[in-house]
């Protein structure tokens, strides 16, 4: 492809994060997450899968420095995971790509983009962007945890001067869910946090019906995004261009959405950079 074009959605107004809570399923074993191989292998019945990507090593991942919303690009090692990332997903058919507008996540994006199926349209989205850190932005990480207990807030409440607090970055996420399920599934209107039931014998082999959508985003955001899909909190701790999918199951065209997390942080196809 020729030079990755992107169209920006912007910051699209955040709903109130206590106006349309997650729902709280009862609880139940999740479905143990698989390796990107077996996953393909063993096919799905999903309506959408939404592809989840973090962008590739920066200098703040390696020097543990807050780098929330800043313009902080690649390192050499970064710009080598997102080639190999990019190398593992192509051939893979995604019906479209959103991109967080921050500098580090276009660039693991580029890679992608030249190697996605010609004509497949990507976009960049403010909503995917990583907590904000206001004034804390390049300071030692352990700085938050300090500013925190100075504040005497929680630690999903404590917003820096400046900066946003873990809800904000929830209610973004939710406003971007909603807007994939209207596109790609055409149920906006549903409660997160609904699980389907274990299938059996397996998934079935992928459908012409079924989609992909592919997210680079950033670590926080990703925890955020994917905890208020599955109703259980998924750690922060997604690997520099590491891959999850997350899958979306309609039962019938008026079934409410439910949420599988079928694949959690996969790096095989990293395994040339520890050689």
């Amino acid at each position: 492809m020729s030079n990755p074009m992107y169209v920006n959605h912007g910051m699209s107004p955040s709903p109130n994060p206590r106006a349309h809570p997650p729902s709280t399923p009862t609880p139940s074993l999740p479905t143990p997450p698989v390796d990107l191989e077996k996953h393909l292998r063993d096919g799905q019945d999903s309506t959408v899968e939404i592809w989840v990507v973090r962008h590739g090593e920066t200098v703040e991942n390696t020097t543990r420095t807050i780098a929330g919303q800043n313009a902080s690009g690649l390192t050499p090692r970064g710009v080598k995971q997102a080639v190999l990332v990019a190398k593992r997903l192509q051939g893979i058919h995604f019906s479209a790509i959103y991109i967080s507008d921050l500098s580090r996540t276009k660039q693991t994006a580029d890679p992608i983009i030249r190697r996605a199926n010609a004509g497949t349209p990507a976009f960049t989205d403010s909503r995917l962007r990583e907590k904000g850190a206001g004034h804390l932005e390049g300071l030692p990480i352990d700085h938050i945890e300090k500013h925190r207990k100075q504040s005497g807030q929680s630690f999903r409440a404590f917003r820096p001067p400046g900066g946003e607090n873990w809800e904000d970055v929830a209610a973004r996420s939710r406003s971007f869910m909603r807007e994939m399920l209207d596109k790609y599934t055409g149920q906006a209107k549903t409660p997160m946090g609904r699980t389907p039931p274990p299938m059996t014998n397996g998934a079935s082999t992928s459908t012409a019906s079924q989609r992909r959508i592919l997210m680079v985003s950033h670590g926080g955001f990703i925890s955020e995004f994917l905890s208020s899909a599955v109703g259980h909190h998924v750690a922060n701790n997604a690997r520099n261009c590491s891959v999850s999918v997350l899958a979306i199951f309609r039962r019938h065209p008026h079934a409410l959405p439910e949420f599988r997390l079928r694949v959690a942080n996969d790096t095989h196809h990293l395994a040339a950079l520890l050689e």
